[in-house]
């Protein structure tokens, strides 16, 4: 009887080993699919307000050097981490937003729990699939109604694009937090979709492209994030983040 007892004893030490290896396998498992799965609310609403943090930091630097006497065809984005942004018009370190001696903002890469990498990596728009886990400062968008930009800021002749900041490829529900805390509508609970080209990738080097395209539809708002909804027309499908750092 007692050999009996110990080998039940042995089965049953054996089966739960079995259990915690199996438990342990699809914890880490559901670790490394991160980058797909839907983050609690705790953590979307830190990271939208980093995102929304990081987005101010940088608009009070541009404002700064505004201040400083530098028109905005100066102002460079140039930054170490992220090619692209060379502006030929800043001659001075001070008019760099992530220089010591201009701005003083440190370039820091977006958090990825909040992106989402399988949009970025269906669209067809290279240029703008590039952009994903980097903050981007366009040269050709345009929002409707603000600045001196029309209903149809995209067809209205003028040299109308904003100076932006965009956060490309953010998670559904990053997008929706970003709205709640912006006080923008989400239309039944969902970010406004646009339609059409808003960024085809071209990067701000002090000059803006007068055939700007348009942030249409629903957006009137100069921070705000959006679905972009069509599939054959830049970026493709997916959510982005925009703050106006300077209207015109």
């Amino acid at each position: 009887m007692k050999r009996s007892f110990e080998s039940g004893n042995a089965l049953f030490f054996i089966l739960i080993a079995v259990v915690m290896l199996a438990a342990l396998s699809f914890a880490v498992m559901q670790g490394s699919r991160g980058g797909a799965e839907s983050l609690s609310a705790e953590k979307t609403r830190l990271v939208a307000t980093e995102i929304l943090e990081y987005a101010d930091v940088v608009a009070k630097a541009v404002a700064q050097t505004r201040l400083r006497g530098f028109e905005d065809t100066q102002i460079s984005f140039e930054n170490s981490a992220v090619g692209g942004y060379a502006n030929a018009n800043c001659t001075d370190e001070q008019c760099k937003i992530f220089s010591p001696s201009g701005g003083g903002v440190n370039y820091i890469a977006p958090n990825a729990e909040g992106l989402d990498q399988a949009s970025a990596a269906a669209t067809t728009f290279v240029n703008a699939a590039n952009l994903y886990g980097q903050w981007f400062f366009p040269r050709r968008t345009c929002v409707r109604n603000v600045g001196i930009g029309s209903n149809d800021c995209a067809g209205n002749g003028l040299d109308d694009a904003e100076l932006m900041i965009v956060l490309p490829w953010v998670k559904q529900e990053v997008c929706i937090k970003i709205n709640d805390l912006l006080g923008v509508d989400n239309p039944s609970g969902s970010p406004p979709s646009v339609g059409g080209s808003t960024f085809l990738g071209e990067k701000f080097q002090g000059n803006y492209n007068p055939l700007a395209t348009n942030l249409a539809l629903a957006l009137e708002n100069t921070s705000a994030c959006f679905y972009h909804s069509s599939l054959n027309a830049g970026p493709g499908l997916g959510y982005f983040y925009y703050k106006v750092l300077i209207a015109r």
